[in-house]
């Protein structure tokens, strides 16, 4: 399907909606997650990013530290509760930052990408990817695969 770019939300336009997991506190997994609504990602020129509609996630053990609350080794959330857990992910790039000069990916293209050891937001229909923290995904893998 053909991607509709959504204006940017204001006062009177309301951020479109995206469905996702949301960890509500700290617990184990499936005591504070459950599915939920948030607003899908708007892509911001100069911070060399694209959007990315996910395709598969994956939990690695930092994001169940995280979501259980142990923060010796993992930062808590930086935007606090409810936040959308999950790092790493497999999915189509929707846009490109329109200011970047060199991009590394273009609509259209699957891509794997990580949020860095901190990142969560992988667990949701969309989300802001770094381009330098993402590669193209390999002939011959499924989309779970490539996000494990």
């Amino acid at each position: 399907p053909k991607f509709m770019h959504h204006p940017v939300p204001t006062m009177t336009t309301p951020a479109p909606m995206m469905r996702c997991a949301l960890a509500k506190s700290f617990g184990k997994a499936a005591a504070v997650v459950s599915m939920g609504t948030a607003p899908r990602p708007v892509l911001a020129p100069g911070n060399n990013t694209m959007l990315v509609r996910v395709k598969a996630c994956s939990l690695s053990p930092s994001d169940y530290r995280m979501m259980s609350g142990d923060t010796r080794l993992v930062k808590t959330p930086k935007h606090g509760f409810p936040y959308i857990p999950g790092g790493d992910v497999c999915g189509e790039v929707i846009e490109v930052d329109p200011s970047c000069k060199e991009p590394k990916f273009k609509a259209g293209d699957d891509i794997i990408a990580t949020w860095s050891m901190f990142g969560t937001g992988g667990m949701a229909e969309y989300h802001l990817v770094e381009m330098s923290l993402a590669v193209q995904m390999p002939p011959g893998i499924t989309a779970v695969e490539g996000a494990a």
